[in-house]
């Protein structure tokens, strides 16, 4: 979506959600929207001169005029710019929810001057005039969408403005450090500027750095916040992986046959876990033979697994010490990810589970309560890294950041050449402009138009 180039135009669209229910909501933002629909409501309290109060519910009849009818008694809430949501004019509509009634609703507000809200409008106005910033627009949207407490809580530290707060003391902090190094350009002679040591300049950078630093450590904690623990379940071929993925989701998704090689290539779902937003992948099974497109499965099994956030090690109990062996090898492959040694078909023998491993019957549900409180766990452990702090989720947040660092980065490359303050002041400008791209200032209106048109109509 394009930012909005008709800022005067009022616009409307279904604000609560689709589908018949008991209430709807609708909204209608613009400079003129109290005017445009005024004519369309006959209030039950002195109808022919009763003006509504901003911020208060009124009771009212919607009017079809061309036909005088009366389409439905809705409640009605008038906003005064610039106390809105969107920062100007707006009203919003609670009807009752029958589809019929809320597109005639639409209709008749289209038919008395309003448009068609785009995606994320709404959100996009109250931006531009100044009443949130990007992080808590996205927050908005990530709100909307969350279907776990993790995305609550990801969605939550952006819409308060958490990451927003500490964003900008992290930019002023910089700036000010630039301000005194032109000052020292711009006026040498001065005592109050001549007194300002590099030292003091200096110990604002660090503190900025370390700000940075902070937020970059924490982006593995907030992508699985926001998008879910990624794990992957890897193994030789009918171990049970694809029936403990089945398992996991309570669903029959994945194939299973006692034939090797059944799963060719990766399959990812999304599922909860004691309530945790968790992203399974079931891959290939993992063996030295295999036709061409099997060897290609198990290479991107390989490829996806090095990404995951934890390892699903599996080893079916018939395979003995020769399978703990086979898998022990795997597993030292993956130094940076935490890998969990499941062994599969326990209720086919029955010994003792060796020691370091989960043993489980994904058919029988023997030990997958213990599993599902593993991973609960994990997911827990890296929230607790995060709770109460500002965390970045989003890709694009991450890539400023490191912009940001690579400025300040820079700028020691400077100092320690003898290069002057002009430089120096530069790239603390460069990282500047960095953070503020997070919250507020884009440059290109292309960037604008890709976040805000992922949100719903009516948001």
């Amino acid at each position: 979506m394009e930012p909005s180039d008709d800022t005067t135009a009022s616009i409307a669209a279904l604000s609560s959600g689709q589908g018949p229910g008991g209430i709807a909501v609708i909204r209608v933002s613009g400079a003129d929207s109290h005017n445009i629909v005024r004519p369309l409501l006959r209030f039950k309290k002195k109808p022919d001169s009763f003006q509504p109060e901003a911020n208060v519910l009124a009771l009212c009849e919607l009017l079809d005029l061309k036909n005088n009818t009366i389409i439905d008694e809705p409640l009605v809430v008038f906003f005064k710019a610039p106390h809105s949501f969107t920062g100007e004019n707006s009203l919003e509509i609670h009807l009752h929810g029958g589809s019929w009634i809320v597109r005639k609703t639409l209709s008749l507000l289209f038919e008395a001057g309003c448009r068609p809200a785009k995606p994320g409008e709404f959100t996009l106005r109250a931006f531009e005039h100044g009443k949130i910033d990007l992080t808590k627009a996205e927050g908005i949207k990530a709100l909307v969408e969350a279907s776990s407490e993790q995305e609550w809580l990801a969605a939550r530290q952006l819409a308060s403005g958490k990451l927003f707060h500490l964003i900008d003391d992290v930019r002023k902090t910089l700036m000010n450090a630039m301000a005194w190094l032109e000052a020292t350009i711009d006026f040498p002679d001065e005592g109050e500027t001549s007194a300002v040591s590099d030292k003091e300049i200096e110990e604002r950078v660090r503190l900025a750095e370390a700000s940075i630093d902070r937020l970059l450590a924490s982006a593995s904690s907030g992508r699985i916040a926001r998008n879910g623990l990624k794990v992957a379940i890897l193994g030789q071929p009918n171990v049970g992986k694809s029936t403990l993925m089945n398992a996991l989701l309570e669903e029959n998704r994945a194939i299973v046959t006692a034939i090797a090689g059944t799963t060719r290539d990766y399959l990812e779902e999304k599922c909860l876990i004691n309530g945790r937003l968790i992203q399974l992948v079931d891959t290939a099974g993992l063996r030295d033979e295999g036709d061409e497109v099997e060897k290609i499965g198990m290479a991107r099994s390989l490829e996806i697994s090095k990404k995951a956030d934890l390892i699903l090690g599996l080893t079916a109990r018939n395979q003995g010490e020769t399978g703990r062996s086979w898998l022990s090898n795997l597993a030292s492959s993956y130094k940076e990810i935490e890998v969990l040694f499941v062994e599969t078909k326990s209720d086919l023998l029955s010994s003792d589970t060796p020691p370091g491993y989960l043993s489980i019957s994904a058919s029988t549900g023997e030990g997958m309560e213990d599993l599902k409180s593993k991973i609960s766990e994990i997911v827990d452990a890296a929230l607790m890294k995060v709770k109460g702090n500002a965390f970045v989720t989003e890709p694009r947040h991450i890539h400023a950041l490191g912009l940001a660092k690579n400025a300040l980065s820079e700028f020691w490359a400077v100092k320690a050449r003898s290069g002057g303050e002009e430089m120096q002041a530069f790239e603390l400008l460069e990282a500047a402009r960095a953070l503020t791209s997070i919250i507020g200032h884009i440059d290109s209106d292309d960037v604008l138009g890709l976040i805000f048109s992922t949100f719903c109509v009516g948001k």
